[in-house]
Order: C-alpha cells, then sequence, then structure tokens
C-alpha cells in the first residue's frame, strides 16, 4: 500500500511541477521591442496592438491567405499566436538586425520606415516627388 502511496505522490509532483513549466513558459517576455503599430509586407498588412503583454493582431491579406484576427503572447524574439492558419505558422519572429517581422513566409517592415526608405534623398516623402512631378 505505501508504494502505491508514493508512486501516487511522484505522479503528482510530476503533473505539478510540469503544470507550473508551461504556464510560467507562457508569460509574456520583455525581450521584444514593441511592436505596436502597423507592418506591412508585399500583399498583407498587420496592425497591431498591445494589452499587457497579449498582442492583438489584424491581419489584412487581399487573396484571403493570411486574413484574420490572430492574438499572441511574446516569447523570446516571437509572437507565439493563435488564429486562422496558427496551425500552419504558428509564430510571427521579430528579426532584431533588420527590424522587421516574418509570418508564414512574408516579411514586414514597419509602414513609416516603409515610407522613408521609398523616398529619395532629400525628401520626407514619396508624396512630395510626385507632387513636384506635377
Amino acid at each position: 500500500m505505501s508504494k502505491i502511496v508514493f508512486v501516487v505522490f511522484a505522479v503528482a509532483l510530476v503533473a505539478l511541477a510540469t503544470g507550473f513549466a508551461v504556464s510560467s513558459g507562457r508569460k509574456p517576455t520583455g525581450e521584444l521591442p514593441d511592436l505596436t503599430g502597423t507592418w506591412a509586407s508585399w500583399r498583407s498588412s498587420f496592425r497591431i496592438t498591445n494589452a499587457s503583454g497579449h498582442y492583438e493582431i489584424d491581419v489584412t491579406s487581399p487573396d484571403g491567405f493570411l486574413g484574420g484576427r490572430y492574438s499572441g503572447v511574446a516569447r523570446a524574439a516571437a509572437l507565439e499566436v493563435a488564429g486562422p492558419i496558427s496551425a500552419l505558422c504558428g509564430e510571427i519572429r521579430y528579426v532584431k538586425d533588420s527590424d522587421k517581422l516574418e509570418f508564414c513566409g512574408e516579411e514586414f517592415e514597419r509602414t513609416a520606415q516603409r515610407e522613408k526608405s521609398a523616398a529619395p534623398l532629400g525628401s520626407s516623402t514619396g508624396a512630395e516627388m510626385r507632387d513636384r512631378r506635377s
């Protein structure tokens, strides 16, 4: 009888330790920069909001592949997401060197940065160049 009690106690301790490890692993980490705002790739765009470490990501995709609403939790250099295609692509990775996001084969950059990089030197926006040409 004492062996059965010991085994049940040991199994309960292992289950408790596993549950604690899983729950602590799902807490948001502070390793990501502020990702809130609008991000865009060549065919899709994100609108990311953050409330107490829980991210909401609205994806607009004209072909409908990535489109939808996702929720995520920060983990190291990625957001672990749940949403329409999270079974295929379960994370949005942050690439520190380029300050870009990668999701399901697409690379996203902040839209303000995209406008700056598209503007010619000496011009603050691409719209100013279009106005000058008219």
